[in-house]
């Protein structure tokens, strides 16, 4: 493990890397059927919250202090991005054989 930051899902990712953008990566490659990759989808499964859903945990790296603007509101919200963390986790899941 490069650093324990490593095993969150961070949305947007931007300029970081972890494990779900890893196995983004992968996936793209056709990848994901490498038993090299059984223990990304093991943590994977591991982040599931409740019956079918996945959030945002990592650090928040797109929020550096003092971003936000003098109204107190940032420009996009992307709070833990249940939707699209989810579809994204469940796509993984199922291309790799785990569904």
């Amino acid at each position: 493990m490069i650093h324990p930051e490593f095993l969150h899902i961070h949305w947007p990712p931007h300029r970081h890397y972890d494990f779900f953008i890893g196995l983004r990566a992968v996936h793209e490659a056709g990848l994901l059927h490498d038993p090299r990759v059984n223990d990304a989808l093991d943590r994977l499964i591991a982040l599931k919250r409740g019956e079918s859903a996945w959030r945002a945990s990592g650090h928040r790296y797109w929020r550096p202090p003092g971003s936000l603007s003098k109204s107190g509101v940032e420009a996009v919200d992307w709070g833990d991005a249940p939707p699209i963390v989810t579809d994204l986790a469940k796509g993984l899941l199922r291309a790799g054989g785990r569904t």
